[in-house]
C-alpha cells in the first residue's frame, strides 16, 4: 500500500494547483453587489473578471453577456460556460443546450496569455467585435464563433495557440487569421486546431476559413501549424484558398474538406480547398465537392504561391497528382454537417463515413498521431492500429455503445484499464516527487487529463474501488490525480513471466465488489496482456494511446474488453448523451423504469432496466416482435422488423415508444 506521508506530499505538490483555485459564479441577471461565492449569490461577469486571480475559475450561467474593450481578461483564469445555474460539479454543464453567449462590442484584447488561460463552452457571437490575441498561447475548447462581420479571431506572434472542439460558422471575413508564429516548447509545433468545424465562412480576400501567414524566416521560427480531425464545409474565398491559405508551414491530417470554393465564376481560381504558399504536409484527408461536371475548374489545391505540398494517403476529387483515391468518399449525409441533433461533434454528424466508404481504414499512421488521439466526436482515433481518412473514426465492431458502458460503470462492474496520462517524452518535467526525476513524467496536459477523468467519473456516479498502479511515477500520479489514491503493484510495471501473467489476470477476471477497479499501467503491458499472440483481435501495438482506457468486463473466470475510451469520451459523455447522463440501476429506483437507445434506431436496440425482468417489444397493433429476459442491459437485433413505431414494455409496467428502421 502507498505511504500516507508520501500521499500527503503528492497531494500538496500536485493536486492542490488543480483544485485549490477559487470558483466565482456568474449569472446574466446577477444582482448588484453579489459576491459570486455561490449560484445563489452569482455576480456579474465584469465583476468576476475584476476580482479573479491567476488559477481561478469563473462559471457562467446560460444567457447573454456583453464584453467591451475596457473589460480586461486576467491571466491564468478559466471561463466555463454552459451552466443551468444550480450545478455543483463543472462536469454537469451542457454547452450545447445551455448556451452562454458573449457579445463583443469591439476588439477584445488578449495580450500574452499562456495556456493556463482557458475559454470553454462559450458562444462568441457577432456581428460586432473580434478577439485580438497578441502573443502567448491561450486555449479555447468547446467554443463557437459565429456571425461576425470582421474576422472573429485575429492572432499575431503566438505560440501553441489551441482550439479544440470549436465551431467557426457564418462569419463574413473568414474565421481565423494568424500572422507570425513564435517558437514554442512543443517540439516545434505552433497553433493547433483539433476536432473543429469551419462552416460557411467567406471572405472577399484569401483563406475563406483560415489564413495562416508569417513574416518570420525558418531560422526565426520553425513552429508548424497543425490542423487535425477538423471539418471545412462550404467556405468561400474570392481571392483564393476557399478553406485555407497556408503561407506558413502547416501540417494537416485526418481533415474533411467538403464543397469549399474559391473565386468568382469567371476568375482564375486558386485552390478551392487550399492555396499553398509554404511547405504543407497533407495526410489522410478528404477533399471533395461532388461537382464532377466541372472537373477542369475544380482544382482542390493550388501551389502557384510558391509552396511545396507533400500529399500522403488522401482522397482528392478528380486529382491524380495529390489523391490516392479520387472517387466519392460516401459520407452519411453530405448536406447536413451537424446531423439531426443540430450539434457538431456528436454521434449523428452528417460527414461521418458510411459503412461502404473507400476511406475506411485507408489512412496511414505517422509519428504525429500521438499528439492528438481523438476524432471529431471524441472517440479514439487508432482502432485496430488502422486509421480512416477524414475527420471521423469508426470504432471496433462488437464493442458496447458508450451508454451501455456507462450503465456498467455506474453499477461498479468494470475493470478500467488505463494507459497512464500524457507524458513529457523529453523528460524535462520534474515529476510529483524527487525520486521521479529524471524520468518520463506527466506533463500539464496529462495532469489535467487525469484530474478531469476523475471528475467525470464522479459526475456520472461511477464508483471506484481498487486503484492499482505500476510503480512508475507517471502511472501512480495518474491515479492520484484521478481518484486521490493508488496501490503500487510491481507486476503492472513490466515483465512477462507466468507468475506475473497470473497476477495480472487475477486482477482482471475477479469481479469488483466495492466499485470499478482502476489499473494504471503501460502500453507494453497492455499488449502483453491483450495481444500476446500478436493477432490484434482485442488490441494492437500502440493502439492504446496515453490517457486511453480499456473497459474490461470480468466474470470471475475470464475477462473481455467491451469498449475503449479516450479522455474526451469521458469528458464529453454528458453532451453526447444528455438523456443517458443519469444514474441507472441505483437503489430506490422503481422497478418499471426502462431505458432504450438509440431512438430512433436502425436495426438494434439496447435495453436497460432497473430490476431484472421480462421485456417485450410489440408493434403499435400489439403484435410481439421480440420477448426476452433482461437482467440489467441487453442488445436486441431487430433487422427483420419493418420500419415503423414500436413499444418496448417491461413486465412491471414500464414502456417506451421507439422508432425502428431509420437509415443511419
Amino acid at each position: 500500500m502507498n505511504n500516507p506521508a508520501l500521499l500527503l506530499c503528492v497531494f500538496l505538490l500536485v493536486v492542490s494547483p488543480l483544485q485549490a483555485a477559487d470558483t466565482l459564479f456568474v449569472a446574466a441577471d446577477a444582482a448588484v453587489g453579489a459576491d459570486g461565492q455561490s449560484w445563489q449569490s452569482a455576480m456579474s461577469l465584469e465583476g468576476a473578471l475584476a476580482e479573479a486571480a491567476e488559477g481561478d475559475q469563473i462559471w457562467l450561467g446560460q444567457g447573454a453577456y456583453t464584453l467591451g474593450p475596457a473589460v480586461a481578461m486576467p491571466k491564468g483564469v478559466r471561463l466555463y460556460g454552459g451552466f443551468r445555474g444550480d450545478e455543483a460539479l463543472r462536469e454537469h454543464r451542457d454547452w450545447f443546450r445551455r448556451p452562454t453567449v458573449m457579445l463583443l462590442l469591439d476588439a477584445w484584447a488578449l495580450d500574452n496569455h499562456d495556456s493556463t488561460t482557458r475559454f470553454d463552452g462559450l458562444v462568441f457571437q457577432g456581428p460586432r467585435g473580434s478577439i485580438a490575441i497578441n502573443g502567448g498561447q491561450p486555449a479555447f475548447y468547446n467554443c463557437r464563433f459565429t456571425n461576425f462581420d470582421a474576422t472573429p479571431v485575429q492572432a499575431s506572434n503566438v505560440g501553441r495557440l489551441r482550439f479544440e472542439f470549436c465551431v467557426f460558422d457564418h462569419n463574413r471575413s473568414r474565421a481565423v487569421h494568424i500572422s507570425d508564429i513564435v517558437d514554442a516548447p512543443s517540439y516545434g509545433y505552433g497553433p493547433f486546431f483539433g476536432q473543429s468545424l469551419f462552416w460557411a465562412n467567406r471572405t472577399e480576400g484569401q483563406g475563406g476559413a483560415l489564413l495562416v501567414e508569417s513574416t518570420k524566416s525558418s531560422t526565426e521560427s520553425n513552429a508548424t501549424v497543425q490542423v487535425v480531425s477538423c471539418v471545412f464545409d462550404s467556405n468561400h474565398a474570392e481571392a483564393g484558398g476557399g478553406a485555407i491559405l497556408a503561407a506558413s508551414d502547416t501540417y494537416i491530417t485526418n481533415t474533411t474538406f467538403i464543397r469549399n470554393t474559391a473565386g468568382a465564376e469567371s476568375s482564375a481560381l486558386r485552390g478551392h480547398a487550399m492555396w499553398v504558399q509554404s511547405d504543407v504536409f497533407l495526410q489522410n484527408s478528404i477533399l471533395w465537392n461532388g461537382d464532377l461536371t466541372e472537373t477542369e475548374r475544380l482544382l482542390a489545391v493550388d501551389t502557384a504561391g510558391g509552396g511545396a505540398l507533400e500529399s500522403v494517403a488522401n482522397l482528392v476529387e478528380q486529382d491524380f497528382e495529390y489523391g490516392y483515391w479520387t472517387i466519392n468518399p460516401d459520407v452519411v449525409d453530405i448536406d447536413d454537417v451537424l446531423g439531426p441533433d443540430g450539434y457538431f461533434g456528436t454521434d449523428d454528424d452528417g460527414l461521418r463515413l458510411s459503412s461502404q466508404s473507400v476511406a475506411l481504414d485507408a489512412g496511414v499512421i505517422d509519428r504525429f498521431v500521438n499528439h492528438n488521439n481523438t476524432d471529431a466526436i471524441g472517440n479514439p482515433r487508432l482502432v485496430g492500429r488502422r486509421i480512416e481518412m477524414g475527420a471521423y473514426e469508426q470504432q471496433r465492431e462488437g464493442r458496447l455503445a458508450p451508454a451501455a458502458v456507462m450503465n456498467l460503470l455506474q453499477q461498479g462492474r468494470l475493470v478500467v484499464f488505463f494507459r497512464h496520462a500524457k507524458t513529457d517524452w523529453g523528460q524535462k518535467d520534474r515529476g510529483p516527487s524527487p525520486e521521479c526525476f529524471p524520468g518520463r513524467n506527466l506533463i500539464l496536459e496529462g495532469r489535467e487529463q487525469s484530474h478531469d477523468i476523475g471528475r467525470a467519473m464522479e459526475a456520472n456516479n461511477a464508483p471506484v474501488g481498487d486503484a492499482f498502479s505500476s510503480t512508475a511515477c507517471r502511472c501512480w500520479e495518474t491515479l492520484q490525480l484521478m481518484v486521490g489514491r493508488y496501490e503500487k503493484k510491481s507486476y503492472w510495471a513490466g515483465g512477462d513471466s507466468d507468475a506475473i501473467t497470473e497476477q495480472r489476470w487475477t486482477d482482471l477476471r475477479t469481479k469488483p465488489t466495492t466499485g470499478n477497479r482502476l489499473i494504471s499501467t503501460h502500453d507494453a503491458v497492455a499488449n502483453a496482456v491483450f495481444n500476446r499472440t500478436l493477432d490484434g483481435y482485442q488490441l494492437t501495438t500502440a493502439e492504446l494511446m496515453e490517457g486511453d482506457c480499456l473497459m474490461v468486463l470480468p466474470d470471475g473466470d475470464t475477462a473481455s474488453i467491451v469498449a475503449q475510451w479516450c479522455s474526451d469520451t469521458w469528458e464529453r459523455y454528458r453532451v453526447r448523451f444528455p438523456e443517458e447522463a443519469v444514474s441507472v440501476g441505483s437503489a430506490g429506483q422503481s422497478a418499471d423504469i426502462i431505458n432504450v437507445y438509440p431512438n430512433p434506431a436502425t436495426d438494434h436496440l439496447t435495453i436497460k432496466v432497473a430490476t431484472p425482468q421480462l421485456v417485450t417489444i410489440t408493434d403499435v397493433l400489439g403484435n410481439a416482435v421480440w420477448s426476452g429476459w433482461v437482467s440489467d442491459y441487453r442488445v436486441v437485433a431487430l433487422s427483420a422488423a419493418s420500419r415503423g413505431m414500436y413499444v418496448v414494455r417491461t413486465a412491471s409496467g414500464g414502456g417506451v415508444l421507439v422508432q425502428l428502421g431509420v437509415q443511419p
